[in-house]
């Protein structure tokens, strides 16, 4: 009974990894007698500092308005916000 845990295990893996194999293409190489030429685009990389402020111009639209409303009067120790 010690056992059954680590057979199950084993059997389920063993039924993923052949699930996972079945999925994959099969790799084949032809040769043609064409040489293939592989596309790819090259980008120079530079070294420099990056400014962490975003300049910018829109209009800011809020969402959802919420009026809040006071009874009494005083003043307001925490607002407490839900970041989204």
């Amino acid at each position: 009974m010690e056992r059954f845990p680590l057979i199950l295990l084993s059997g389920i893996s063993t039924l993923f990894i052949y699930g996972y194999i079945r999925q994959m293409p099969e790799l084949t190489l032809e040769n043609t007698g064409h040489e293939e030429l592989l596309e790819f685009n090259v980008v120079r990389v530079l070294y420099r500092d990056i400014s962490l402020d975003i300049e910018g111009l829109g209009n800011l639209v809020y969402y959802d308005k919420a009026t809040v409303k006071w009874r009494i009067d005083g003043i307001v120790g925490k607002i407490y916000v839900k970041k989204g």
